[in-house]
């Protein structure tokens, strides 16, 4: 429920600062932005759930463009649920082994998924250029 919370502040941030937040771009950057937001959106509000400062990114950008609210609403909770799902279980399955072992180990899998990631991505930086 608090991520919920927070994904909808984010949204209604990004909903009431939109027109200063726009005013650093263009009309044509802006149409480019609502056309690619129509195309990938939903799925990038799903799937960024999962991904610490992203999640909130994409909530706040969510809320400059013309998606409506409820849509918002519904592929957040589909990208929320999953997430909660795992670390409950994960949560769940520590305590019961009462080690910390489990705790280091996610902590470590998640640290060399970033850099796995950022190294994915510094690759498809530098091919573009």
């Amino acid at each position: 429920m608090a991520s919920l919370l927070s994904s909808s502040i984010g949204f209604y941030l990004g909903r009431t600062t939109s027109r200063g937040f726009n005013r650093f771009f263009t009309a044509k950057e802006i149409q480019l932005g609502n056309s690619m937001f129509d195309r990938y959106g939903d799925i990038s509000i799903a799937v960024s759930k999962g991904i610490p400062v992203l999640s909130e990114a994409v909530s706040f950008l969510s809320g400059t463009t013309s998606i409506s609210f409820k849509r918002f609403f519904c592929y957040s909770l589909m990208g929320h649920l999953p997430v909660s799902a795992i670390y409950a279980f994960v949560g769940s399955y520590a305590g019961s082994l009462n080690s910390y072992l489990v705790s280091g180990g996610v902590i470590l899998a998640t640290i060399a998924l970033f850099f796995v990631f950022r190294m994915v991505i510094g690759r498809k930086i530098k091919t573009a250029v």
